[in-house]
């Protein structure tokens, strides 16, 4: 068979490969080898990938294992359990297992309909067909079918099955252009670049003529890093890095094919290895509820001990006066039944359908975020994604965003605005000056020099295409892209790139350079490099980068044009211009022949290869000359001063953290408002690490005078943070910080990229409202179950601590889960204090809704319950307790009570439930009918039930005693009327005096 396999990992290689193990020092514990031509054929993992949680074996033990993980479902099934003693409980045996199973049904439903459609979607990958090579020849496979080592065909707009080592392309130089939106949600299509020892594979026969092998890292999660080497039977090593790495689940764009060797399959891809399991994560909600149900449940607890107690002392006293309720005298054994029949009455106090309400709110709002139009990208044509569900909670309680610049604040689409050459300024379009200057100038030298570097020094694709009037180019790089495009304004021209050399135009002159090495751009270096050898065979390192990185490379004899330039570049960044500067230094052959061996040794190195080939590429990136700067401008987003404006003014503190100097960050701070106008800046520069813990602790100390009559700004570099919070002035530093209203870090890396004006929606109207709406929907929860199951504490008092129920059994089980099921839900979805256009327009809104959800408000709903379910029992009974005679001659005991309670308490959930949802609709007063309506019609049904089949008797129909009282309707309305006015006025005299805010 013609196609790679993996050996395993730590058998010796053929003797012939020797010699480049000794060289290398392979470890086969720390990487994977991949040969041609393996006929051994061994196992690898399968591509098949299964991302769905449950099996149809597993989802039983599983799903129960989710679910038993919540301490509500624990609790009531130990309710359900208690309930199995004979003659325990005063509920019947089945009233708590019905409303537990009904809510663990619903929750299966809703798992098994999300695993059922990622099961489809992984079905539809599996059995995805992809071209392999299969003896000699490309067949159609599955992707579940691929293997390690196999050479695949994927075409254009085809996406990769699994991670691949780039072989060739139907590019002429062997490049690729992929998307990986899948993976970090960019647009921007990335380039991938063959080596050029497989350029040539572009047929099937060279394929099968490979021989040589893979070796490369274990896998892992680093999507943007990877290492390997590829080893040819000439005994020659190639390094493999990241520009030949194809991810699964990328797009192949713009390229009609390419031929790649999968060296990762289904669980090892990094695509599946970065996958996160969104359940785990936990919000404060979480938190707070399962320490608030703890304590629910030691109160009621206590609760039952108390009641068992009191019915034990009653007994004591009164169980021989009272014979004919032929009671016994109470002991031990009675006392713990008597605490079991009450702890059971209590238990649904905590409100069973809780978890599934959540669960099913955060579902609906993540729905409504997905579906915002005003959340709509229109340029990369993607809405708003919500990847966590669970902590859409969490958006109505932000205090801090830490940001960065490019491509979240700015749009990442750069211009060349200045040049400093030689010390010489060059605005956009003088390019006359530069012509000028060209013919007779002592700069001429430095000038070609500059735009060389610039079009050199640079990874932009440039081709030729008449059809498109010119030169086209592309790049992943923006500011490369912007250099580029830029020169051709002043007359020179990037013609063609291609790995190994590149063709430029200087005026009228083309120019061609061999391309010896490429000394990439890395967050530690911050600076690139080329070595290029030119048509007169000088060789020379370009060199571009950060003023910092640039500067300490540079040769200590002082340059005639260095002062000025200095000057011209600390000019343009506080100007707000991003800031590159360019040197170069001619290398000698023999220099260069030296280090190149040594920089190929250290790029072949598997572990630790970034550090190697940096400590080699400062032994050549030295005494170099500098030759000018330049000014990119990258322009704010939409909306940026306005959004920021608003997060502030909501009491949102804004971290700014960015690559760009000092001085750039400080105009951007102010460009985008994060620095008020006329607001005091303080700014830490200190280069020792004593002068820094002075600074801090005297701004510490002075803080208070400060904060309180200014809004202040913290600039700090990235260098002076590492110091300050790994030191011990950690705690005082954190302390300052948190003072200010918003900090830049300057001279630091970040990669948060997102569309920053939508923050503003997502944050004031979906988080605010989302937060407020599941707060109030927990309350509520809280509050129906509360009210209604202490009117049994009531009724106790009432009936000499007798345990027993007040309400018909199904009717006591069915309160939480039917008849007030869809209030809380009500509450959670439609709940709306303010507009979405008030809540844009007054920021300041959000901050009182992230004090909304605490202890202290919970407990007040809670004591709220208690006081409406007090009032609703007593004043209930007062009308009803001395043997009202009904109308048909009836009188009344305490099942009409009951019934009556249960109407009143009903009602007033329900209409409580309008007051607080706020926005009074058609959908919310018809939910408010349906629970009303479906209580009335179970009292209806149920005693008709009971005539026809003889359980209770057919002289007696309760449900025409009750609604045909107008005792009981003067009852409800007075009941209802009394909690209903009350909560108004409540809610009333809250706004009015607690709103400290003028509504726009």
């Amino acid at each position: 068979m013609h196609h790679w396999r993996m050996k395993s990992q730590c058998q010796n290689t053929c003797p012939k490969y020797s010699d480049f193990h000794k060289t290398y020092e392979i470890n086969h514990d720390h990487c994977r080898i991949i040969h041609f031509n393996d006929k051994e054929q061994p196992k690898s993992k399968s591509n098949r990938v299964i991302t769905a949680k449950y099996g149809v074996l597993s989802f039983l033990p599983l799903f129960c294992i989710e679910q038993f993980r919540h301490f509500p479902n624990q609790y009531y099934t130990f309710i359900a359990i208690l309930q199995q003693i004979p003659d325990v409980s005063p509920v019947g045996r089945f009233t708590t297992i019905i409303p537990l199973g009904f809510v663990f049904f619903i929750s299966a439903i809703i798992s098994i309909i999300k695993d059922v459609i990622i099961n489809i979607r992984d079905h539809k990958i599996n059995f995805t067909r992809v071209e392999v090579l299969r003896n000699g020849i490309l067949v159609q496979e599955k992707w579940s079918d691929i293997g390690v080592g196999d050479i695949l065909k994927i075409k254009k707009n085809d996406i990769f099955p699994a991670d691949l080592i780039l072989l060739s392309s139907s590019e002429l130089y062997g490049t690729c252009y992929v998307e990986t939106f899948n993976l970090d949600n960019e647009t921007n299509l990335k380039i991938r670049q063959c080596l050029q020892e497989t350029l040539y594979c572009k047929e099937l026969q060279d394929l099968i003529n490979l021989n040589g092998f893979i070796e490369c890292e274990l896998p892992n999660k680093l999507l943007y890093t990877f290492l390997g080497r590829l080893t040819l039977m000439n005994n020659s090593s190639i390094p493999l890095d990241n520009k030949q790495f194809l991810h699964r689940g990328s797009i192949l764009r713009n390229t009609n094919w390419i031929y790649g060797v999968v060296i990762y399959t289904g669980e090892e891809t990094k695509l599946m290895l970065n996958k996160t399991v969104n359940s785990l994560k936990k919000s404060t909600m979480d938190r707070f509820l399962n320490s608030q149900l703890k304590t629910v449940f030691l109160l009621i607890i206590l609760l039952s001990l108390v009641c068992a107690i009191c019915n034990t002392l009653w007994t004591k006293k009164n169980f021989k006066n009272h014979w004919y309720l032929e009671l016994k005298d109470a002991d031990s054994y009675t006392l713990f039944l008597q605490f079991i029949s009450f702890f059971i009455i209590f238990h649904n106090t905590i409100p069973v359908s809780l978890q599934v309400y959540v669960r099913v709110v955060r579902l609906l709002q993540a729905w409504f975020i997905k579906n915002d139009i005003d959340m709509y990208h229109e340029e990369n044509n993607s809405p708003a994604m919500v990847k966590s569900p669970n902590l859409n909670f969490e958006l109505g309680k932000v205090k801090y965003i830490f940001s960065d610049t490019t491509g979240t604040l700015t749009k990442n689409v750069m211009q060349l605005k200045h040049c400093s050459i030689a010390g010489e300024l060059y605005y956009e379009g003088s390019r006359n000056k530069i012509i000028k200057n060209m013919k007779n100038h002592s700069r001429r030298s430095y000038i070609l020099e500059f735009f060389r570097i610039l079009l050199t020094c640079q990874t932009v694709v440039s081709e030729r295409f008449q059809y498109a009037g010119g030169i086209v180019n592309n790049s992943i790089s923006p500011d490369e892209l912007a250099l580029v495009t830029g020169s051709q304004k002043f007359g020179f021209t990037c013609l063609t790139r291609c790995p190994n050399s590149v063709t430029i135009k200087t005026l009228d002159l083309e120019e061609h350079y061999e391309i010896l090495n490429i000394i990439e751009f890395t967050n530690s270096r911050k600076r690139m490099s080329v070595i290029v050898r030119t048509s007169d065979s000088k060789i020379k390192l370009y060199c571009k980068g950060a003023d910092t990185a640039i500067f300490k490379c540079l040769s200590k004899i002082e340059e005639k044009y260095k002062n000025q330039t200095i000057v011209h570049l600390n000019n343009f960044a506080r100007a707000g211009y991003r800031t590159l500067c360019f040197a170069y230094v001619n290398i000698s052959e023999k220099f260069y022949e030296k280090w190149k061996e040594e920089y190929l040794k250290a790029s072949c190195v598997l572990i630790n290869r970034e550090a190697a080939k940096n400590k080699v590429a400062e032994k050549i990136e030295r005494k170099l000359k500098l030759i000018g700067v330049t000014a990119i401008r990258n322009k704010l987003q939409d909306h940026v001063p306005k959004t920021i404006e608003a997060l502030m003014s909501a009491g949102i503190k804004i971290w700014l953290l960015t690559g760009d100097k000092q001085e750039t960050a400080i105009n951007i701070g102010l460009s985008s408002r994060l620095i008020t106008q006329n607001g005091p800046i303080i700014i830490f520069n200190k280069s020792k690490l004593m002068d820094l813990k002075l600074a801090v602790r005297k701004n510490t100390h002075s803080r208070d005078y400060l904060f309180n009559k200014n809004n202040c700004t913290l600039v700090i570099n990235g260098q002076l943070l590492e110091h300050a919070l790994s030191n011990d002035i950690k705690m005082d530093f954190l302390k300052l910080c948190v003072n200010f209203k918003s900090v830049i870090v300057c001279r630091i890396s970040a990669t948060q990229k997102a569309e920053f004006k939508y923050l503003s929606k997502l944050l004031f109207v979906h988080g605010a409202s989302n937060y407020k709406r599941i707060s109030m929907m927990i309350y509520f929860c809280y509050y129906k179950s509360v009210c209604f199951f202490t009117l049994q504490l009531w009724f106790a008092m009432y009936s000499a601590w007798s345990g027993q129920i007040l309400f018909d059994r199904w009717s006591f089980c069915a309160y939480n889960v039917l008849y007030t099921a869809i209030p809380p839900l009500i509450i959670g979805l439609f709940l709306n204090t303010y507009s979405a256009d008030k809540r844009l327009k007054n920021p300041q809104l959000y901050m009182p809704t992230k004090n909304i959800f605490n202890y202290k408000i919970f407990w007040v709903w809670i004591v709220v319950a208690v006081f409406h379910s007090m009032f609703i029992f007593w004043i209930c009974l007062l009308f009803m307790k001395h043997e009202v005679i009904w109308t048909q001659g009836i009188v009344s005991d305490y099942s009409v009570l009951g019934n009556a309670i249960y109407t009143s308490s009903l009602v007033i959930v329900c209409l409580k439930a309008e007051l607080h949802t706020q926005s009074w609709s058609f959908v919310v007063h018809l939910t408010t009918l349906i629970s009303i309506l479906s209580w009335i019609s179970f009292i209806i049904v149920n005693n008709q039930l009971k005539k026809i089949l003889l359980i209770f008797s057919a002289s007696i129909d309760l449900s025409e005693i009750i609604l045909t009282s107008s005792i009981f309707w003067i009852a409800l309305i007075f009941t209802t009327s009394v909690i209903f006015i009350t909560d108004l006025a409540a809610i009333t005299i809250k706004r009015t005096l607690c709103n400290n805010y003028e509504i726009k």
